[in-house]
């Protein structure tokens, strides 16, 4: 459903009972701290906020509260930070005071306006502001503070907290587009992007997730590299948090993060702020990764997924981020045979997704380079030496064999044997592997890939505008 389009609403006494029953546990939750750690009994209560200003849109009443209950939280944590310098907290503690204070200040600014004017600001873009200030304050005081680095302020994960860290990123998901109380289910659903993704979108979220794990690779080198220190202390807090844990509940994790995360910010906020302010705010939330290359890596990724669910939808950027998350741990648990596997489903859901959505000059490449990059990326964490020379194989397999399904459309011999025969040289190459033979062999190299690059593309863009002209 499109932004500004008028939503399905829910009647007044469902929407009156929701909220109510929402806030309140969202409050006692908050109150009571179990099974929830601080940061989660904080979102627990934006919980509560947000769907109370969504009533707030429709009754001043409501909307008068939430600024009053924010004014108060603001000046709240403004006042106790103040308090904990006085008795020698660190000094980082001024970034909670300022933080405090802006908090507050667009609600007072609602009320100075509400006051004057019938036709004051919306208390939901008010909270949202607000939230984001306090997401900001959060990350940067744990980046001053040191405290995002220090695996002392972390503690094992057990089957409990993926559901205390995540479940509430849904909810606040579900609440950022007005679930039950402004929006109805479906249309709750369809604000957020939720749809059953078709074949071709898995294969793009596979494909996606491939290139996420790459990136995070090439980040995880260059931090161990450019920050030892940092390096170092983010694999202390990895081996901390999930190095004991077992292979299920790391797997439910990385199913409930792609869920969760994606749900408020790629589902809830981005159709409101863009790919670029929510991938921000989703890499500030990765406090454990400090300012490094990694931290950079996650912000590639939510881009990635923004990308996602701006052609496609949420819940093909929820299967790309599970499966960023998941890979890893597959490659750990299964060695080779998890390679394999990816391979052989990434051809797959590729020669699936054949249906015209997407033109033939996209995918044959695209899944050729997947397979380049799970071979690399298994050989960077070394599952398997030759995984490269594995993934690199495959890939010239699949891009002879696009060659010659084209070719068979526009019976053209000479492009077949000019095609397949470059391909045929780069997998030559890539199989010998040798020593020796300097620039010449990387010029040999980089012409039959280019060639046969220029062949497949060639036919198959061909194919696709004879498709077009027929259909036309």
């Amino acid at each position: 459903m499109p932004v500004g389009s008028q939503p399905e609403r829910p009647s007044a006494v469902l929407a009156s009972v929701s909220v109510l029953g929402i806030a309140i546990t969202a409050l006692l939750l908050a109150s009571l701290g179990w099974p929830f750690p601080s940061n989660s009994a904080a979102k627990w209560c934006a919980v509560g906020l947000v769907l109370l200003a969504f009533v707030g849109r429709r009754r001043r009443d409501a909307a008068i509260l939430v600024a009053v209950l924010t004014v108060l939280a603001g000046s709240y944590i403004a006042g106790d930070a103040l308090l904990r310098l006085g008795e020698g907290a660190p000094r980082a503690g001024w970034i909670y005071v300022a933080g405090g204070l802006v908090f507050a200040a667009p609600a007072v600014v609602w009320l100075a306006r509400g006051m004057r004017t019938p036709r004051p600001l919306d208390p939901v873009v008010v909270i949202a502001v607000q939230l984001g200030v306090a997401l900001f304050a959060h990350w940067f005081y744990d980046l001053i503070s040191g405290v995002g680095l220090n695996p002392n302020a972390y503690s094992a994960e057990s089957w409990g907290t993926p559901f205390a860290a995540e479940l509430p990123n849904l909810a606040l998901g579900l609440a950022g587009v007005g679930f039950l109380v402004y929006r109805g289910p479906a249309s709750s659903l369809g604000r957020l992007g939720m749809v059953r993704p078709t074949s071709w979108q898995i294969s793009a979220a596979l494909i996606a997730s491939v290139v996420a794990v790459g990136v995070s690779a090439v980040a995880n080198r260059l931090t161990y590299v450019l920050m030892p220190h940092a390096y170092d202390a983010i694999n202390a807090i990895t081996d901390k948090t999930s190095g004991q844990s077992p292979f299920e509940v790391l797997l439910v994790y990385a199913v409930l993060a792609g869920i969760g995360e994606e749900t408020v910010f790629r589902g809830a906020l981005q159709p409101r702020v863009g790919i670029v302010i929510t991938a921000l705010l989703f890499t500030m939330i990765h406090v454990q990764y400090g300012v490094t290359p990694i931290l950079g890596a996650v912000f590639v990724s939510g881009l990635v997924f923004g990308w996602l669910r701006q052609r496609m939808n949420t819940t093909t950027a929820i299967i790309a981020h599970g499966m960023t998350d998941g890979l890893p741990l597959m490659f750990a648990a299964f060695g080779v045979l998890a390679l394999v596997a990816l391979m052989i489903v990434i051809c797959l859901l590729a020669v699936h997704a054949e249906n015209g959505r997407w033109p033939r000059s996209v995918w044959a490449l695209a899944s050729a380079t997947a397979l380049i990059v799970v071979g690399s990326v298994a050989s960077f964490y070394a599952i398997s030496s030759v995984a490269w020379k594995i993934g690199a194989l495959a890939g010239c397999a699949v891009m002879a064999i696009a060659i010659l399904l084209e070719v068979r459309a526009l019976r053209s011999g000479l492009f077949a044997v000019a095609g397949v025969g470059g391909w045929l040289v780069v997998a030559s190459i890539v199989a010998w592997s040798p020593t020796t033979g300097g620039f010449a062999l990387f010029a040999v190299f980089l012409i039959a890939a280019t060639a046969g690059v220029g062949v497949w593309y060639k036919l198959a863009s061909s194919n696709d505008a004879g498709a077009t002209e027929v259909a036309g």
